[in-house]
């Protein structure tokens, strides 16, 4: 076969293969552009779990990009061989160009594969936080309706058996004690939030800083 003749049959029975990669490279340089705003605002406001399944499902695209642009050059590979032969300048060429497909192929497997593993770091992190948070709510809840249950009792009794009775004073004993811990578990909580604070403003002055 006469070499233009080649070139002819090659660019048209390759059109199609074409297409597929000009429509995965354009697709994948837009995405990339996205990866990057979705890194440059999580640097900002820290890597939340909403950020970081943003950033997996801008990945799990850009890989079926990139699959599909493999595709297409191992296809338009295996017509450069069957018009051109296995030792040709187009087959070598095309090989370089799988290959390297393929290794960026990989380098979005990893990427997947890192956040997949900060986001089970993330839930996990913030499942830990809320059920202590709500076991907190919860015992202050508890704590609360009991005191004001002794309250009411102690008004009793003082009516009833007058404030120096020993009914008034043990009532008096329970309240004091679980003053007390209402006391300390609200410090807790407020101690929490305070430390979230504080992190949302180191974050903060990090951003502008940067």
């Amino acid at each position: 076969m006469a070499k233009n003749e080649a070139k002819i049959r090659f660019t048209a029975e390759t059109s199609e293969f074409n297409a597929s990669i000009k429509k995965a490279n354009n697709e994948m340089s837009k995405l990339r552009a996205e990866l990057k705003l979705n890194e440059t605002q999580m640097k900002g406001t820290g890597a939340s779990v909403e950020a970081l399944e943003g950033k997996h499902e801008l990945l799990a695209s850009q890989l079926q990009a990139s699959q599909s642009k493999v595709e297409a050059l191992t296809n338009k590979l295996e017509t450069a061989r069957t018009i051109f032969g296995d030792n040709s300048d187009e087959v070598n060429r095309l090989e370089r160009q799988l290959a390297n497909a393929r290794t960026e192929e990989e380098k979005i497997q990893q990427a997947i594969d890192k956040v997949n593993t900060e986001l089970q770091q993330q839930r996990e992190a913030a499942s830990r936080a809320e059920s202590a948070t709500g076991q907190l709510t919860a015992e202050i809840g508890r704590q609360e309706t009991e005191l004001k249950q002794l309250k009411d009792e102690y008004v009793e009794a003082v009516l009833k058996f007058g404030e120096a009775s020993d009914e008034a004073k043990q009532l008096e004993s329970k309240i004091s004690q679980l003053s007390g811990e209402l006391s300390e578990s609200r410090s807790k909580m407020d101690a929490a939030a305070d430390a979230a604070d504080r992190l949302g403003r180191e974050v903060d002055d990090a951003g502008d800083a940067a």
